[in-house]
């Protein structure tokens, strides 16, 4: 009895700390490609992948106005440079309350972009 209680806990808790979003691996170059990387990083790298919209993941205001703007029906792949994703996951969870249908979280994602050659040197102006 007490096996069969603990194998239905742990069900329970499963299926509560599921995520919204979706991760993947794959590239999809039909979808929006969102950028959350820190504006140092950014800096640090010193590339862009051409075609991400850039969301300052410390800015509220900028995060609130991707949100107010964006189509939520549309297909987006999140990525940052974070060693977990973490703004990725973050970003996505948010979009996810906010009622966006189709997010995804790049696995690794600059590594993942940097590694098919899908980011380009900033010019230096």
């Amino acid at each position: 009895m007490k096996k069969l209680f603990l194998v239905f806990a742990m069900a329970i808790c499963c299926s509560i700390t599921s995520y919204a979003y979706q991760t993947t691996t794959t590239l999809d170059m039909s979808a929006t490609y969102i950028d959350i990387r820190s504006a140092h990083a950014k800096e640090l790298l010193g590339e862009d992948m051409v075609g991400a919209i850039w969301v300052n993941p410390q800015n509220l205001l900028t995060i609130n106005n991707f949100l107010k703007t964006s189509d939520k029906r549309k297909k987006y792949i999140v990525f940052c440079s974070c060693p977990h994703d973490e703004h990725s996951i973050a970003l996505a969870e948010i979009m996810d309350r906010e009622g966006y249908e189709n997010v995804y979280v790049l696995e690794d994602g600059w590594d993942i972009l940097s590694d098919n050659h899908l980011t380009t040197r900033r010019s230096l102006q």
